[in-house]
């Protein structure tokens, strides 16, 4: 069965632009708290699911306004963000979100809900099985939003800048750009959960990113807890604890070591794929993302 869409165009502010962007990892870092805390609220005060958590539905937009911070750290970070002039992080695309309280929150088999490079592991399960009755939940979309950080560092040099060393398709995420089949769907899986203790795709970060190695490996140990049924389950607090330490204490890389290794240039706009190239229940459906 084919998924039916309708195709709608909409204006709307505030305008926002490419994550992948950020000025600095700093910022970088600030974008990614951001992007917790909305979630939370969306969850916990609005009662709605995302379940579409991906690079292109993250973005980062300029906001005059202070946010509300309650703690002391969430208080000098909004002071660091007004001195520097920091973007907010934004998530947009509810095109797959659900009211909580109003609708089923079960997912049928082969019902693709997300975008499969970052879909958490539960859901690739259920898709690439067509058994199941897994319910989306809030850390599903966290889960999501560690696999877009893990890309980022992977896939870009520095702010704006896809790596030239190397080819997607020779880093971890090459199982991540094409999938073709339900097989390749499976090994999707099967590479991610095994990531959960080896972190193998520490060793594709780029040097502007090395500082995040830690923080990152430390969001893959809350990650992989919670998939323990007597382990504590994967929430906004514990995230946004790894993510604002890091910022309080990452400096930004000098250029010579940012560009060590990663063969820095010029390079022309491509575009990176991430796409379904077949539909696996008949038709074709794709989702690509432009690198600048």
């Amino acid at each position: 069965m084919c998924e039916t869409r309708v195709h709608r165009r909409y204006l709307l502010q505030p305008l926002g632009s490419p994550i992948t962007e950020f000025s600095c990892l700093q910022e970088f870092l600030s974008i990614f708290i951001d992007l917790v805390h909305v979630h939370e609220l969306l969850v916990n005060t609005c009662r709605i699911l995302h379940r579409d958590v991906s690079l292109n539905n993250t973005l980062k937009y300029r906001c005059i306004i202070p946010w509300r911070a309650v703690t002391e750290g969430e208080k000098k970070r909004e002071r660091i963000i007004a001195n520097q002039c920091f973007h907010r992080g934004l998530l947009i695309d509810f095109d797959y979100a659900l009211l909580m309280d109003l609708e089923r929150t079960e997912v049928s088999p082969r019902e693709r809900t997300g975008t499969i490079p970052f879909m958490a592991i539960d859901m690739l399960i259920q898709y690439a099985n067509g058994s199941g009755n897994v319910a989306p939940s809030a850390a599903h979309d966290l889960e999501s939003l560690i696999y877009v950080f893990v890309w980022i560092c992977v896939v870009y040099s520095r702010p704006g800048q896809v790596r030239s060393d190397i080819s997607l398709q020779q880093t971890c995420v090459k199982g991540w750009t094409c999938i073709k089949t339900l097989q390749d769907v499976k090994t999707l899986c099967n590479a991610r959960t095994g990531e959960l203790t080896t972190k193998f795709f520490l060793n594709y970060f780029t040097p502007y990113f090395e500082q995040l190695k830690g923080p990152t490996s430390a969001l893959y140990d809350i990650l992989h807890a919670s998939r323990d049924p007597n382990g504590s389950p994967l929430t906004h607090e514990a995230i946004k604890k790894i993510l604002l330490e890091a910022f309080f204490t990452v400096k930004e890389p000098a250029s010579e070591d940012a560009n060590k290794n990663t063969g820095i240039k010029q390079v022309e706009k491509r575009r990176v794929d991430m796409h379904v190239t077949e539909d696996l229940n008949g038709g074709r459906k794709s989702c690509r993302h432009r690198v600048d």
